[in-house]
């Protein structure tokens, strides 16, 4: 008996309205080529590269380690994304020779995006704010958010490098 109401417990069957299915806003090819184009720092160019090019949720770029890269078949192990699963997933060419060269220049140990603290990795916040400053700078004029960058995926996302 429920003391509350004073009413015997009743199993209840409630309908939930279906969720609303929205089409996903992305950005075109040129826009994307702006926006990685205006990011001169090769750390946060590549970021946001990866982003784009493997289709990642800004978490899981920023919390890459460095034995996540499989370079020699080009992919990458995403481990305990959301829902706590794993994944493997290509890399383009040209997401993996950047890489590559930020590798040489930064040397990172641990975490392939290491943040200001030596055992911390690059923070969500920041790659958002590198986002949204290379939107600025490319004149980029719609409200995009780095998980725009999730919804436009190619294999070749460039045709040259930025």
């Amino acid at each position: 008996m429920c003391k509350l109401y004073r009413k015997q417990d009743e199993a209840f069957s409630i309908t939930f309205p279906r969720k609303e299915k929205r089409l996903p806003n992305i950005l075109s090819k040129e826009e994307v080529n702006k926006i990685i184009s205006a990011i001169i720092n090769i750390k946060h160019r590549v970021i946001i590269m990866l982003i784009y090019s493997v289709g990642l949720r800004v978490s899981e770029a920023a919390s890459v380690k460095i034995k996540d890269i499989d370079s020699s078949r080009g992919l990458i192990r995403i481990s305990q994304s959301k829902e706590k699963k794993d994944r493997l997933t290509l890399l383009s060419g040209v997401t993996l020779k950047a890489l590559r060269e930020y590798y040489t220049i930064y040397k990172p140990e641990i975490w392939l995006f290491p943040g200001q603290e030596d055992n911390m990795h690059f923070s969500v916040r920041s790659v958002q704010n590198i986002f949204n400053k290379a939107c600025k700078e490319a004149g980029v004029i719609k409200n995009a958010t780095t998980h725009w960058l999730r919804h436009y995926v190619e294999s070749n996302i460039m045709g040259s490098s930025p």
